[in-house]
């Protein structure tokens, strides 16, 4: 792929993430959309498909290809890439673009999305793809059907935000079981995340210690304080 300037570049506060990829649909355009903002991102265009979307953290496309490709798997098939890019299709080889894209990739790239999803003062640049540019995989998700997906997290998230405000918050057992509750049955999720619950690791370590996706650990602690199993540490307001 030869190197170009882009075809289209400027803010994610004059044009919205969501714009933009609509209109980069509409156009039917095929290219790499390099999106920075706190974490920088890729989101690779077919012919107004999205192929995929990844920050440059090969530690999250791995948590979201878990599913497909056990830690020790992962390790070896994708151990020489050195960007997200090229782990997806060493992952795809191995494990086929079908298997891979519904499974996990998919879902990596919704959390990529969303993480622009709010308004950010971010900027944008579409690197047009070549004759050189890298073939499409798989069929491409499509744009409005993301944008579905991820506005429905979006108004998920406004729920778990009054619960789980920041990654800095702590949380902590409640001292009793709700009234009239004699026992409680667990998921392996949920049980791993109470295990992590001890009224010191705030949030941001909790994620740290699980590996796992932020936003499955915040809504799993919202999910946990529902049900009146987990509460706020008693010096926090």
């Amino acid at each position: 792929m030869t190197t170009a300037p882009p075809t289209l570049d400027g803010t994610l506060d004059d044009l919205p993430l969501a714009s933009l990829l609509r209109l980069l649909a509409t156009r039917e355009r095929s290219g790499d959309l390099h999106l920075t903002a706190s974490t920088p991102a890729m989101v690779r265009m077919n012919k107004g498909a999205v192929d995929f979307a990844s920050t440059n953290d090969i530690s999250a496309l791995r948590r979201a290809l878990r599913p497909v490709a056990p830690n020790e798997d992962w390790a070896r098939v994708t151990g020489r890439a050195t960007t997200p890019e090229q782990a997806i299709t060493l992952a795809m080889s191995e494990w086929g673009a079908e298997k891979v894209a519904v499974e996990g990739l998919r879902e990596q790239t919704l959390m990529t999305i969303f993480e622009f999803a709010v308004p950010t003062s971010g900027t944008f640049a579409f690197y047009e793809h070549d004759d050189d540019a890298p073939h499409s995989v798989h069929p491409g998700f499509s744009v409005e059907s993301l944008l579905e997906a991820v506005d429905e997290q979006v108004e998920a998230w406004r729920e778990i935000a009054k619960t789980v405000p920041s990654t800095e918050a702590v949380f902590e057992m409640a001292p009793t079981l709700p009234e009239g509750i004699g026992e409680v049955h667990l998921g392996e999720s949920d049980w791993k995340l109470l295990a992590c619950i001890d009224g010191h690791r705030d949030v941001a370590a909790i994620i740290e210690k699980l590996e796992a996706d932020p936003y499955e650990v915040c809504g799993g602690i919202h999910h946990l304080c529902t049900n009146a199993l987990v509460q706020r540490g008693g010096d926090q307001s």
